[in-house]
């Protein structure tokens, strides 16, 4: 790229000025489009992921100016959300820009787009317009990101309704993809988890996925974070605070309870030809981890944090239930082969599925589909269509090293005999 084209990128923004310096050092060695669009949207992401919106309007603002398509459309993307500026800026113009992008732009930020329509729609008020907006950007995109967010928002939309129940299953239903996603929307996820958690009256468990969101480096620019944290803080501490002396060599120590023990020095009388011991001291509870700053946790090293975690177990601050979740979420847990049964005819389990399926499909659409194959008097038939479903969805799992019908016996379920 000549010096002559990377000047003229700069000639049509009025903030240019403030950001010379840093636009000429990306530039500095960048010798293709395709490396400078990518390092932008990079960029712009990360400016995205702090709220800069400052930041980001300069960037979408050159990618929308760079002379290929699809980083122009990109960049529009970026300039509809520095212009709506959650929901504090010109959303006509965001809306504008949005649809552009929903029409013209890869599939990735096809589906932002649309779910910034959702968010726009819930600015208004316009709730059934949100879902529907939801929905069809999972069906344009198939990344990570727009499949937690979306699914988060249908989550969302059931609480609001007053269904936190089905709005708390629907978010354990995609923990276990949480840890692939990128930082922000791991966390974000997180955060409307501890909510329903909250809402369902798992308050501790809520806390301690609050306290692990505080901790991140985006909690600053999440007031909506800070407020979850403020209604699930406590009127007493249930965790002390740790000194910052020596942090490389501080261990955690349980403290000694109430109850009455004897001295080191007290033993039982024995026989002459017996040695005679001092009497052990019954081992005392462990107590909860102290709690820590955000600036406190950065000075951890892995040794302090092992051992934080070692204390929360012993001291029964992570219960039984969560152990299971983050043996899942971690992928140390495989699903179980295919004699597992699954028994439809369950009050509790058919609600869920009815619920969570028919928004996610469509009420309509789901209820067509099932009459159809319900209404179907040829078995084989039925079986047929039924087995080319699967193998479609096997498909979309994008598994890798692994056949069908491996991922078959893993995955599919019996009906419990009568």
């Amino acid at each position: 790229m000549s010096d002559k084209t990377a000047t003229s990128l700069f000639m049509f923004s009025p903030l240019t000025s403030k950001y010379a310096g840093f636009y000429q050092q990306l530039l500095k060695g960048l010798g293709s489009y395709e490396r400078l669009g990518n390092r932008l949207i990079q960029l712009a992401e990360q400016a995205h992921a702090f709220r800069q919106f400052d930041r980001v309007n300069e960037l979408g603002l050159i990618l929308s100016n760079l002379p290929v398509k699809e980083y122009q459309t990109i960049g529009l993307y970026f300039l509809g959300v520095a212009a709506n500026s959650m929901g504090n800026g010109d959303q006509e113009r965001a809306q504008k820009l949005f649809e552009t992008v929903a029409n013209s732009a890869p599939d990735k930020y096809k589906g932002k787009a649309i779910m910034s329509l959702a968010a726009l729609a819930a600015h208004k008020k316009d709730y059934g317009s949100e879902l529907y907006f939801f929905r069809e950007s999972l069906k344009a995109g198939k990344d990570l990101y727009t499949i937690l967010k979306a699914h988060k928002g249908i989550a969302v939309i059931q609480a609001r309704e007053g269904s936190h129940r089905h709005s708390l299953k629907y978010l354990e239903t995609f923990l276990s993809l949480i840890k692939y996603a990128e930082p922000q929307v791991y966390f974000d996820y997180l955060n409307s988890y501890a909510v329903e958690l909250s809402e369902a009256g798992r308050k501790q468990e809520a806390r301690n996925i609050s306290q692990l969101v505080m901790a991140s480096p985006f909690a600053p620019y999440y007031p909506e974070w800070h407020e979850t944290a403020r209604d699930l803080k406590q009127s007493s501490r249930s965790f002390i605070a740790v000194p910052l002396i020596e942090r490389e060599h501080v261990r955690i120590e349980p403290t000694e309870t109430k109850h009455a023990s004897k001295p080191e020095h007290e033993s039982d009388t024995q026989p002459a030809s017996v040695l005679s011991f001092p009497k052990l001291r019954e081992a005392p509870q462990p107590e909860k981890p102290e709690k820590l700053s955000p600036q406190e946790y950065a000075r951890l090293t892995t040794g302090d944090k092992r051992e934080l975690i070692l204390a929360a177990v012993k001291s029964g601050a992570i219960g039984r239930d969560d152990y299971y979740k983050m043996m899942v979420m971690l992928g140390l847990v495989t699903i179980g082969p295919s004699d597992k049964i699954l028994d439809l005819e369950d009050e509790e389990i058919l609600d869920d599925i009815a619920v969570i399926w028919s928004v996610q499909i469509g009420r309509e659409e789901f209820v067509g589909f099932l009459s159809a194959l319900r209404d179907c008097e040829d078995s084989l038939r039925q079986k047929d269509i039924l087995d080319r479903l699967i193998t479609k969805i096997f498909h979309e799992t994008q598994l890798c090293g692994i056949t069908e019908d491996e991922w078959r016996l893993k995955v599919e379920r019996r009906l419990p005999e009568k």
